[in-house]
């Protein structure tokens, strides 16, 4: 017997939609007012809220802010706010791996050594 789901009130498909939306056409800061206002609203972020700003981020190649994004995915799993699926820590994996491209020094030099051969052992090149 399959376990009831919690309803998601519709303002939040609302708001994921305009985040969707302000994301595709690259334009993150008005995204991340939606997501802003959500906070402000008491309004609980689902999985597909930050599957939308992960993409956003990474169609603009801002990788850097996708770990902030991960500490608040963080942040709802551990209050229980948010299940997170295996498709949103895909998403992260393979933008964590796109960022890590852009090394500057040498430790990060030679986590993306690491990277590389992640990638060639699962044949992701």
């Amino acid at each position: 017997m399959r376990e009831k789901e919690k309803a998601v009130p519709s303002t939040v498909y609302e708001l994921n939609s305009s985040i969707f939306f302000f994301c595709k056409g690259k334009m993150i800061d008005d995204a991340l007012k939606i997501y802003g206002r959500m906070q402000a609203m008491n309004i609980q972020p689902t999985v597909q809220t930050f599957a939308y700003l992960a993409y956003g981020y990474s169609s603009l190649e801002i990788y850097r802010d996708i770990t902030i994004l991960w500490g608040d995915i963080k942040r709802n799993m551990a209050t229980g706010n948010l299940a997170v699926n295996t498709g949103l820590f895909e998403i992260m994996l393979l933008n964590f791996l796109k960022g890590a491209s852009n090394a500057r020094t040498e430790a990060q030099s030679k986590r993306l050594e690491h990277v590389k051969a992640f990638k060639k052992l699962v044949d992701i090149d």
